[in-house]
């Protein structure tokens, strides 16, 4: 029961995962929620564990950069435990991305991850991609591009990608044309990406 309950997690996620590509985090500008200084600590908690809980809603960059650098450490165990659904640990990701985490390395390496679980990959490209400076994003993004064994991952290191820079379009379009006739369409959206651009 529990392993069907972990599937129907990773598939209604994976179906909504293009919604969490955000663009690069920006310094808050007037209007925006800032960290409260006057929320105590469970407050914090609780509005972590309210946006962790979410199903196929996207958490806003603002909602999570409200709570401040008080959640990266418990975001950061989370990510970590072994026992965490897959899908728990990809929000806590978004979450890392979304308050500017320092663990850069740390997403690196689980995006790098062949045996990382899908849902988990995914999140890490897409904090790469909203987190590091456009070159070391694409230094960082090309090599998952061109040889992570799955499909699915290089899709999404080329949506990624062109969604933060026009100028990784011919690279992810010569990787489209070198993708087998049954990989391909995984670069749909990557592909339409570049032709909105």
């Amino acid at each position: 029961m529990k392993s069907f309950i972990i599937a129907a997690a990773l598939l209604a996620s994976t179906a909504s995962m293009a919604a969490r590509i955000q663009p690069k985090p920006l310094p808050v500008q007037a209007g925006e929620p800032k960290p409260d200084p006057e929320m105590s600590d469970e407050d914090v908690r609780s509005q972590m564990a309210a946006f962790l809980g979410t199903i196929d809603t996207p958490v806003p960059l603002s909602s999570w950069k409200s709570l401040g650098l008080r959640v990266e450490a418990p975001l950061l165990a989370i990510v970590r435990s072994a026992d965490a659904l897959p899908t728990r640990r990809a929000k806590a990701i978004d979450g890392l991305a979304s308050i500017g985490t320092s663990h850069i390395d740390e997403l690196r390496s689980i995006a790098n991850n062949e045996e990382e679980v899908y849902v988990v990959r995914f999140a890490a490209v897409s904090g790469l991609g909203a987190l590091l400076p456009e070159n070391e994003m694409v230094s960082a993004l090309t090599p998952l591009l061109t040889s992570a064994k799955d499909a699915r991952v290089r899709s999404v290191a080329g949506l990624v990608m062109v969604s933060h820079s026009s100028a990784t379009c011919p690279a992810v379009k010569a990787q489209i044309r070198s993708e087998d006739a049954d990989t391909r369409g995984h670069f749909a959206r990557a592909m339409d990406a570049c032709f909105a651009k």
